[in-house]
């Protein structure tokens, strides 16, 4: 039996060795944003766009004069990326695309279609 113990207690070593390398578990996810900190993140990320196109594409699309009309419009445009179930969706599309263009055929049969067709599965 004590052999079978330090088998046990090798084993063990081993997945922790290989789960965590550095004999370390995983640091701590950080703190979420202060809703100062979104408002920053907005703003900047809202500047970044600005920065892109020139100053008249700017002012065809969401009229004024001032910069700040502009990043107004823009944060505004960005707060629509906070809501969850537009997200969730969001993801959900990304993955069928991927899905899709790894492998075709369920595009175009479906899942179903294709247990039918080669598993002779019918649902």
């Amino acid at each position: 039996m004590p052999s079978n113990r330090r088998d046990e207690g090798e084993s063990r070593r081993r997945s922790e060795a290989t789960l965590f390398p550095n004999s370390s578990l995983p640091a701590p996810a950080p703190p979420a944003p202060t809703a100062g900190e979104i408002d920053n993140i907005k703003r900047t990320c809202a500047l970044s766009l600005l920065s892109l196109l020139p100053t008249t594409v700017w002012k065809r699309f969401f009229g004024g004069e001032e910069t700040e009309d502009w990043l107004g419009e823009v944060e505004g445009e960005l707060d629509a990326w906070g809501d969850g179930y537009l997200n969730k969706h969001l993801g959900y599309a990304l993955l069928e695309l991927i899905v899709v263009r790894v492998l075709p055929e369920i595009g175009e049969q479906g899942v179903e279609g294709l247990l039918k067709e080669r598993l002779g599965y019918d649902m």
